[in-house]
């Protein structure tokens, strides 16, 4: 709706301060002049003539008012009129109005933008420093072991002749690498004669009290004058174990090799023959030392489907096996891996043994009860996990599973929930996806029990008499 602007009787058109009245007669007024501003809208309007005050009405400049409000202002002499004509709506006033209220607020906007951009700025910069400074007392901190290292650290007196090293150090997230070079040559009997124990006492020294610096675990290389490598040493600050993991020419170094053919003779010794069955296993044994675990291979002189296994009686025999990981363990400071094999290679049984939780696990055992029911609760409890529901299709299909595991099989029966086979739900799942989701859960079943073939079929849960879906994998296509 258009409003209409009334404009006031008293505005007068004015050219001076003497006004031209209709009967053309002039007369002087007294006027009262008070620097009267005019706003249209809260803003300012400019006016030519300067308004004032006549017996108690002001008045206006009428071309410079009414024109701010879109009217023409026509003057007729001969008739001495005014007319006007034109003028802006009130709807185009207020939406004029409103838009400058959106200027209003879009600037406050932006000024909040600039502050808040100012902060970010300023946070940012505040956190650069922070920082760097802490950058800063990282390095010191590191300039300073350095310098405590070479003052109480830079030579060896122990030995027959005096060793001198220059220290390096080079600090990584989780641990502190330290390189020291001697002024020798490992060939030379000045590292030859440095009395091997007092001198890993000196190193040990030395990496607990980097350790204790920094809180960090610390490993140390000596190498020689021409950068050759004389010796490897680690520092476990958590544990406060020392490790001696190579030094040339030591007869008490950690030798990985020498451990290990040590372990495998003392295994020979105790455990080569099992003789608490009814029949006699011999076993040889082949070891391989990992970063953190050793596998134990044991080959029997038997098969696996011969009376000497079946009549091993289980539980001792699990006992036997344990026996062997936990002195392996003991020996070695890791976890162990032992897996059995009849005289023809085929796999027997699958062990561990978890040094730091000090548990042994019948991984695998062929015709074990015992380990067939783990094995089954482990596969049980992955289905259940990863893959009680299939999203491939239209629609999501959950399914529950019945496991039935066998020396050489696992058996799975899917069963579909809520549909039936003829339900769109099924038969909108997409077939090469679902191909795919029963090949993987056949992988995944392979790594838990391996060297195994998987079968799957899936029956409905409203229909458990008639199969709608299965699957066989062999153990060679999904191993």
């Amino acid at each position: 709706m258009k409003r209409k602007t009334m404009i006031s009787l008293a505005l007068a058109f004015l050219m001076t301060t003497s006004v031209a009245f209709a009967s053309k007669k002039e007369q002087a007024l007294k006027c009262n002049f008070r620097d009267i501003k005019i706003k249209k809208n809260g803003q300012m309007l400019s006016v030519t003539r300067e308004p004032f005050i006549y017996d108690g009405t002001t008045f206006l400049p009428l071309r410079d008012v009414t024109e701010n409000f879109g009217y023409t202002v026509g003057w007729d002499e001969t008739t001495s009129t005014i007319s006007l004509s034109g003028g802006a709506s009130g709807d185009t006033t207020l939406l004029q109005q409103d838009l400058r209220n959106k200027d209003v607020m879009i600037q406050q906007l932006q000024n909040q933008i600039k502050f808040l951009k100012d902060e970010n700025d300023k946070l940012k910069k505040d956190l650069k420093d922070e920082k760097a400074k802490e950058d800063d007392s990282d390095d010191d901190d590191i300039k300073d072991l350095k310098n405590d290292l070479e003052k109480d650290y830079e030579e060896y007196t122990k030995g027959k002749k005096k060793l001198e090293f220059d220290f390096d150090l080079d600090d990584k997230k989780s641990e502190l690498e330290i390189e020291m070079e001697g002024d020798f040559k490992k060939s030379d009997d000045e590292w030859k004669d440095r009395n091997e124990d007092k001198f890993q006492d000196f190193i040990e020294d030395i990496a607990k009290a980097a350790a204790k610096e920094l809180d960090k675990d610390v490993e140390i290389t000596v190498k020689d004058e021409k950068g050759d490598k004389c010796g490897e040493y680690t520092y476990d600050e958590g544990k406060k174990s020392f490790k001696v993991k190579d030094e040339y020419g030591s007869k008490s170094s950690d030798s990985d090799d020498d451990d290990v053919k040590d372990l495998k003779d003392d295994l020979k010794d105790d455990y080569e023959k099992y003789t608490k069955g009814k029949k006699e296993l011999e076993f040889d044994f082949d070891l391989k030392d990992g970063k953190s675990e050793i596998e134990i291979e044991m080959e029997g002189d038997f098969k696996k489907s011969d009376s000497e296994w079946q009549d091993r009686d289980e539980d001792k025999f699990q006992d036997y096996i344990e026996d062997i990981a936990k002195a392996a363990a003991k020996e070695l400071d890791k976890d162990v891996e032992i897996t059995v094999k009849d005289e023809d290679g085929d796999k027997c049984g699958e062990y561990t043994y978890d040094e730091g939780k000090k548990d042994f696990k019948v991984k695998d055992e062929y015709g074990s009860k015992s380990s067939s029911k783990d094995v089954e609760d482990e596969i049980e409890k992955m289905l259940k996990d990863d893959y009680d529901e299939y999203d491939k299709g239209k629609k999501d299909l959950e399914f529950k599973y019945n496991i039935k595991v066998k020396d050489d099989e696992v058996e799975v029966t899917m069963i579909l929930q809520d549909y039936e086979e003829d339900d769109d739900e099924w038969k909108d799942r997409d077939d090469d996806e679902f191909e795919d989701f029963m090949e993987d859960l056949a992988k995944d079943i392979a790594k838990i029990k391996k060297d195994t073939d998987v079968s799957i079929k899936v029956y409905s849960e409203k229909d458990d008499d008639n199969k709608i879906e299965s699957k066989s994998f062999d153990a060679k296509d999904i191993d």
